[in-house]
Order: C-alpha cells, then sequence, then structure tokens
C-alpha cells in the first residue's frame, strides 16, 4: 500500500505581518505626508499588534489635528519600547514616497491573508469534528466564503449605492440650509461666464490646470482667482515658485490702483495710498509660500494648511518647477509630470479642496494661428487624464493690440465647456481683466495722478 503523505498543520504558520505594520509606522513618521494617503489604505484592524495599532491612531490623531509629525514629536507620545526597538530600526528602510504606499499596499496584503487564514482554520475545525456531516461541511464553505468577502468589502470602506444617495441627500439639505444662510457654496473663479461654466465655481476635489504661454498672462488671472476666493470668506494658499513672496503681494497691491511699480522703485509711494491698498489685503485669508519646490513638500503643507482650516483653496505656480525627488531613476519629463499631476489630483480628492495648477503650453497653436488644444500641453504625460477642467489662455487672434483674451474651457468634468471672452482694462499700474458677458459694472477706476515720463534722466528711477 502506498504511503499517505501526512502534513501538519503548523506547517502552515499564521502569515506574520509585525515587521510590516513597524515599517508603515516608521515610513509615516519619516514622511508625514503619506499619513492621509495611509488612512485611505489602512484601517486600525489593519494592525494585528496592539502597540502598532494603537501607535497608527495616535499618528492619524496628531495628523487630523494639524500636528508636526517628525521623530522629536512623536517620540513622546507613542509606546517606547515600540520606538526604540520597533520603529527606529525600520527607519533605515524608509525609502521614496512610493515606497511607502508599496509598504502600505503589502500590510493590507498580509491582512487579507490573515484573514484568510483564519476562515481556513474555521473550515478544518469543521471537517476535524467527527459529527459534522459531508453536507454541513459543503455549506459552510460558501457560508465562509461569503462571509470573507462582505468583511474584506467593509474593510475596503465599498459603500452600497443606497448608502452613498443617503449620503447625497444629506449634502444637499446641507447646501440649500448653507445657500440660505448665505454662505457661498463653491470656490468663485473670478469671471461670470467661468462661474457659469462650472455651476458656481471650483467643487472640492478638483484638479484644474491653467494653461497659457509665458507672458499671455497666466499668473495675474490666476491673482484674480486667488482674491475672488479670499473675498467670498475663502482661505487660499499660493505656492509661487516662480516669484518670492514680496513680488507676488507687490502685483495684489498693484490690482488695486493705488500703488505703481514706479513709486516702490524710487521709493516715494504715498503712504495713504499703500495703507488703502494694503488695507483690501490685510484682513484676507491669503497665505503665500515661496520656499517650497519638492512636491512632497507642497503636499505636506497643503494637508497641515487643511488640517488647521487654513486651506479652502490651493494655487500652485507653477508645474514645470515643481521637484520630484521620489521619481524612479530613468524617468522622463512626461511620466514625471504624470505622477505629479497623479498625485496632486489624490490629494485634492482626499483635502476636498480644489487645487488649481498653472502650467505652460507650447508655441505650436501660436506659430499655426489657431486656438490651443489640450494636446498642446507641454510635456503633457497624464495631465489630460487626471484634471478635471482644463483651461487654456490665448490672446485673441482678432485683436492687434492684444487686449482681449479668451480663456478656452477644453475640459470641464464638473461643468460645461466652452470659451470665456475677456477684456484686460488695463493702465501703466495694474491689470485688471473682465468678462465681457458680466452683467455687473465694472470696478471703479482710480484716477492716475502718476507721471512715467521718462524723457528727462533726472525722472529716470534708477
Amino acid at each position: 500500500m502506498a504511503r499517505r503523505d501526512m502534513t501538519s498543520f503548523s506547517e502552515y504558520p499564521l502569515p506574520d505581518s509585525l515587521s510590516a505594520e513597524l515599517q508603515a509606522l516608521a515610513d509615516m513618521i519619516s514622511l508625514p505626508e503619506t499619513v492621509v494617503e495611509a488612512q485611505r489604505i489602512l484601517k486600525p484592524s489593519v494592525f494585528s499588534d496592539d502597540k502598532c495599532r494603537d501607535a497608527y491612531e495616535a499618528l492619524q490623531k496628531m495628523s487630523k489635528e494639524g500636528m508636526v509629525i517628525d521623530l522629536p514629536s512623536v517620540y513622546g507620545r507613542l509606546d517606547r519600547d515600540l520606538m526604540q526597538k520597533g520603529i527606529m530600526p525600520m527607519m533605515a528602510n524608509v525609502g521614496s514616497h512610493q515606497t511607502a504606499l508599496q509598504h502600505f499596499s503589502l500590510l493590507k496584503d498580509l491582512y487579507v491573508k490573515r484573514k484568510c487564514y483564519f476562515k481556513a482554520m474555521e473550515l478544518l475545525i469543521s471537517s476535524s469534528d467527527s459529527r459534522t456531516t459531508t453536507q454541513d461541511i459543503i455549506g459552510k464553505v460558501g457560508s465562509i466564503a461569503d462571509r470573507l468577502r462582505q468583511e474584506l468589502d467593509a474593510d475596503s470602506g465599498a459603500q452600497h449605492i443606497s448608502e452613498v444617495i443617503n449620503d447625497l441627500g444629506e449634502q444637499i439639505e446641507e447646501n440649500k440650509k448653507d445657500r440660505e444662510s448665505g454662505k457661498v457654496l463653491r470656490v468663485p473663479t473670478g469671471f461670470y461666464t467661468l462661474d457659469f461654466l462650472t455651476y458656481g465655481g471650483w467643487h472640492r476635489g478638483n484638479l484644474v490646470i491653467l494653461a497659457a504661454r509665458p507672458s499671455v498672462g497666466k499668473t495675474a488671472v490666476m491673482l484674480q482667482m486667488a482674491r475672488a476666493a479670499a473675498n467670498a470668506g475663502k482661505s487660499v494658499q499660493v505656492f509661487n515658485l516662480e516669484m518670492t513672496n514680496v513680488e507676488l503681494a507687490q502685483r495684489f497691491l498693484f490690482s488695486t490702483g493705488r500703488v505703481t511699480p514706479v513709486q516702490i522703485a524710487r521709493g516715494d509711494v504715498e503712504w495713504t495710498d499703500f495703507e488703502y491698498a494694503s488695507g483690501q489685503f490685510a484682513s484676507k485669508p491669503i497665505y503665500l509660500s515661496d520656499s517650497v519646490y519638492d512636491i512632497d513638500e507642497i503636499i505636506q503643507r497643503i494637508i497641515l494648511s487643511c488640517q488647521s482650516g487654513k486651506c479652502n483653496v490651493a494655487f500652485i505656480d507653477y508645474l514645470g518647477l515643481i521637484r520630484m525627488r521620489s521619481a524612479r531613476k530613468g524617468s522622463n519629463l512626461s511620466e514625471i509630470i504624470a505622477e505629479t499631476t497623479k498625485r496632486l489630483k489624490q490629494l485634492a480628492k482626499e483635502c476636498r479642496i480644489p487645487i488649481i495648477l498653472l502650467c505652460q503650453l507650447n508655441r505650436v497653436s501660436a506659430a499655426e494661428k489657431r486656438a490651443p488644444e489640450m494636446h498642446d500641453l507641454r510635456d503633457s504625460g497624464g495631465i489630460e487624464q487626471d484634471a478635471d477642467a482644463i483651461l487654456m489662455l490665448e490672446r485673441s487672434g482678432d485683436d492687434e493690440e492684444g487686449r482681449d483674451i479668451n480663456i478656452w474651457v477644453r475640459k470641464n468634468r464638473g461643468g460645461k465647456a466652452g470659451n470665456v471672452r475677456v477684456e484686460i482694462e488695463a493702465n501703466e499700474t495694474y491689470t485688471e481683466f473682465r468678462d465681457k458677458n458680466d452683467p455687473r459694472p465694472p470696478m471703479p477706476t482710480v484716477a492716475n495722478d502718476f507721471e512715467n515720463d521718462f524723457d528727462n534722466n533726472q525722472d529716470m528711477p534708477f
């Protein structure tokens, strides 16, 4: 008789996830911007070790409260033995943002395997019980599989459509109450027609691309959008990678028509005019950042600002200057840009804010004397796929003096496509963009007392 191979259950140990749990915690402490993304992937139940689970919940609480997450700040909050013997040794394995996400996914896979292991144990116990019939075991197989699927669906955050519809109904009721109380629901764009096309402005979770060739006016349009949002009571974060905070603040002041570049260059600003101009912005919730260029730092700043209630909309000027330290070796520019826009879209969705990202168009459309299309985005990569809305600025072809601008809405996932015809109201002091379809009267202009006649050398400011 052939010998029957005997297999002991001890040969199949429970999948061990402790090292993966410690690595995930080390990643979150070393790369705080990953804490929000970990929340999307990992539930506390994923952690089998009680101390690791407590540490994860503590990090999530710190993130929600807007606290700084780094080694000194967490050392006193987490279990000391866990920090010294478990988490800190794992910090040597911390890599890029992408590597951290891979670690989170590995931990989630181990959790699923543990779930399957325990369900298999139930089946094994039933099979070993002499009182259990064959039909009982067959029925239990289907029952165990169904319960496993239900548990995994619940852990994945999947919702039945009826629950989502109920949530939508509650949101509609909340929006109705907010509107009746005079609260601005969306983030206004600053342009009448664009607000119409977007059903009231930028929506939470939108990634908006504002593209133009150099010197067409995309930064000026961005500032007008930022000002409109702040005037509506929305907290605005502006990441200016091209200019300093002082230069950007000057451009805000110039828009009032009371302070000029010449006056600042000469140092003969009228303080009454300066105080009037600065008073238009001093109380507005506008925050400027000119010291961050790395995508991970930008994401971390936005997350912390959202958690502290200081960010309802973020502007980034511009895509081509964002650094991606975590890019895979050998990645080309198009792949790097695609990864950047993907992460910003995920950030907008997770933080529930619109993000307006400026980028450049190539010169092909101008050379061919046509309106720009989405394929004219420079090194477009995944921009077309990730963006919810794509706006393209173009000097009007039938305007010889270039005093009109077309804002082409080439993509608008949450509204309509179209064209916003904008006229430029400008003098030597400031530039204002006015929607030609706007029925409201234009902003009052300030009498221009400034003389910029430099025919005589003594009038030269330099």
